[in-house]
């Protein structure tokens, strides 16, 4: 087996970010269904650590080109890239030089799906040639321009809305035009309190710490957090706790006040304050998950198999 299929068969064994049985996920990922029915580059955006790109990869997964490989290329990177080249040169560029950044993404389609991370971190003249491309447009490809329909699965992330981007006139108005009729929304951790039960059993259990069981009131606690950095935060944390506290090893159960430290530790003041308009309503469904519990000595995942 290849190194690229052995990385996609892990990617469908474990999808850490597509567990979830909360209706505002499951509303998501219907969507994201949806989309790759249709024809056109996709725009997903979401906080640091919400899992666009393995929402991404899902999408790919579900689409057309599911036989090819997945190419993620970080945008920051293919950018620092292309600047550096230029710099090292001491000669002009050719006026019918390809550019350096389309010439990526052209040879990354010709063998899969391009997945582009971070799309506001091009410069203006990137955006331009990327926008051109999409278009099928002569000027910045390394070769004849390929016909539309092979570039109408692109892939695109942002951490940010782009509209204040192109309000300020940083990021170009019709590239976010182009993109802006496919957008695909990843929820924050904050907004799926019901899902993470399921997410921290699923991280003691890749950790190796699946002989552990969380305490009630440690469950309540994790899902009152307002987990700035989403789910990548909340696997880091199950990570330390489990593996930092002996104590755990001797009564089996993940106390409050093991996680405790940690929570405090990396609270920001900004992130109390922070709380989404339906915040209440997503925390009144974990409800649900406290009333069975008080039947529960440990918790499991049959809590969150049924909803109301």
């Amino acid at each position: 087996m290849t190194e690229y299929n052995q990385r996609k068969a892990g990617w469908q064994q474990q999808e850490p970010q597509l567990i979830g049985t909360s209706g505002y996920f499951q509303q998501t990922l219907q969507k994201a269904r949806r989309l790759t029915r249709q024809s056109g580059s996709v725009l997903i955006l979401g906080e640091d650590g919400s899992g666009k790109r393995t929402l991404g990869y899902y999408m790919h997964s579900q689409g057309p080109k599911a036989s090819m490989p997945f190419i993620y290329i970080s945008c920051r990177f293919a950018q620092e890239f292309c600047d550096s080249n230029r710099a090292d040169e001491d000669l002009p560029e050719p006026p019918n030089k390809p550019n350096a950044f389309i010439s990526i993404v052209e040879k990354s389609l010709d063998i899969g799906e391009v997945f582009l991370d971070e799309i506001a971190e091009l410069s203006y003249h990137n955006q331009s040639q990327l926008l051109q491309f999409l278009n099928g447009k002569a000027g910045a490809s390394t070769s004849q321009w390929r016909n539309t329909d092979s570039v109408s699965t692109m892939l695109c992330s942002s951490k940010q809305s782009l509209i204040p981007l192109v309000q300020k006139g940083s990021f170009r108005r019709d590239l976010y035009y182009l993109l802006s009729g496919r957008i695909l929304q990843v929820p924050p951790l904050r907004h799926r309190t019901e899902d993470i039960p399921l997410l921290a059993e699923y991280w003691l259990q890749q950790f190796g710490y699946g002989h552990l069981r969380f305490h009630q009131k440690t469950m309540w606690d994790l899902a009152d957090y307002s987990w700035p950095g989403n789910i990548d935060e909340l696997r880091n944390c199950i990570h330390q706790v489990a593996s930092s506290h002996q104590s755990i090893e001797l009564g089996q159960i993940i106390l409050p006040s093991h996680v405790a430290p940690y929570l405090n530790g990396s609270l920001l003041e900004e992130n109390i304050a922070e709380r989404k308009p339906d915040h209440a309503e997503h925390f009144s469904r974990f409800e649900i998950l406290k009333k069975r519990f008080e039947s529960e000595e440990i918790f499991t995942h049959e809590l969150t198999k049924e909803r109301p």
